[in-house]
């Protein structure tokens, strides 16, 4: 199954191209597939980011609230809507 693959135009700095060129010349790449693969990986690791904030959230919630500190989880949860 091949990805549907959107279209991003974007222009990059000539020490980023040149940087980049060399990278994908030393990897057997063409510039665009390493640059999805830069692409994908910052996204990928955006995510795993959030994912983990979203975890430490939810221990330190968990603790508050088993601590009778729920006036915080209150205040958070007002702030949010």
């Amino acid at each position: 199954m091949s990805l549907d693959l959107q279209d991003l135009r974007t222009k990059v700095s000539p020490d980023a191209k040149i940087i980049l060129s060399r990278i994908a010349e030393q990897r057997g790449l063409e510039l665009p597939e390493l640059a999805r693969e830069i692409l994908h990986k910052f996204a990928a690791d955006h995510v795993r980011a959030l994912e983990d904030a979203v975890r430490e959230l939810n221990i330190m919630q968990r603790r508050l609230q088993s601590e009778g500190a729920s006036g915080l989880i209150r205040a958070a949860e007002g702030s949010s809507r």
